[in-house]
């Protein structure tokens, strides 16, 4: 393994943990502490931990319980936890434990093993810290992008191009929410075809969703595809949504669902996103052509 493995183990007093140099020159750089030393002094370490490695022999579930608040503050990401349990106890173990465990090993414990599970976990921690790092990578070249154009089909498409153009926007959880507000109004209402009549009554009987799936895979409307583009300068950034519908007339609608601000009625309230979306979310948000384009600004 490489330098940068950083285990901790934690043991039982009660119970003398063997072939501990075997397991730490397994580990790595390691910190290596009874279960009350932890609780009562936590380990500190820069970063995350590689793995963790808990020896629960003897240790009863009220003993676990302080074990459990520990391992909450401790930077836990990509880590494996490991637990060594005595045999036929596993239900002795705490309920909190086994959901965060990544493997669970019976006393007495092969060494030859163990060695193999560590160096799994090992390498598991690695390739998961080597892909964050990519991502970070991607997202920082991402960032200094002056412009782009995706392409998006469905509602997950809508929902994983609004998070990330969001992160180029100064105030990203608006923006998130306004994009994707924008995003699925092309693929419902201009995509899809879906009414807004229509939309409340399916809101109303729980079919929404449904029926955007059963839409997308109909002749019709398999191979129409929407679009967001973004420009950015020193000034502003905008986002422009374009969906292959025919459009409707947004300021009558607009005006419409001015008049109508019972929020209890399905059918009403599921029109307001587009006027959070104008109120909150961006600077600017104008409707161009036949109401199948739609352009949002941030001020920055």
């Amino acid at each position: 393994m490489t330098d940068t493995s950083s285990a901790l183990i934690l043991y039982n007093r009660k119970h003398e943990l063997s072939d501990l140099d075997k397991l730490t020159s397994i580990a790595g750089v390691h910190i290596i502490m009874s279960l009350d030393e932890a609780v009562i002094s936590p380990p500190n370490l820069e970063g995350e931990f590689s793995l963790v490695i808990v020896d629960l022999a003897y240790c009863t579930l009220l003993e676990q319980n302080p074990l459990v608040d520990l391992l909450e503050k401790l930077p836990f990401r990509n880590s494996s936890l490991i637990i060594l349990h005595e045999e036929n106890n596993k239900d002795e173990i705490s309920v909190q434990l086994l959901e965060k465990a990544s493997v669970l090993l019976q006393h007495p414990v092969n060494i030859e093993q163990l060695e193999k599970v560590l160096q799994e976990c090992l390498r598991s921690y690695q390739q998961k810290t080597s892909f964050q790092k990519d991502l970070n990578s991607i997202m920082s070249a991402f960032k200094s992008m002056e412009k782009g154009c995706f392409p998006f089909q469905s509602l997950s498409d809508a929902k994983s191009l609004s998070l990330l153009l969001s992160v180029i926007c100064p105030n990203s959880n608006d923006a998130a929410v306004g994009l994707l507000e924008l995003m699925v109004n092309g693929i419902e209402h201009g995509n899809l075809e879906i009414s807004f009549h229509e939309k409340g009554k399916l809101l109303k009987e729980g079919l929404w969703h449904s029926e955007i799936d059963r839409r997308l895979t109909l002749p019709k409307f398999k191979d129409r595809v929407a679009s967001i583009e973004f420009c950015r300068n020193n000034e502003k950034i905008e986002f422009l949504i374009t969906d292959e519908g025919a459009g409707f007339d947004v300021e009558k609608y607009l005006a419409n669902k001015q008049k109508e601000d019972d929020v209890s009625d399905f059918q009403h309230f599921h029109g307001r996103g587009i006027k959070v979306a104008k109120k909150v979310c961006f600077d600017e948000l104008e409707y161009l052509g036949q109401g199948n384009q739609v352009k949002a600004t941030i001020h920055l």
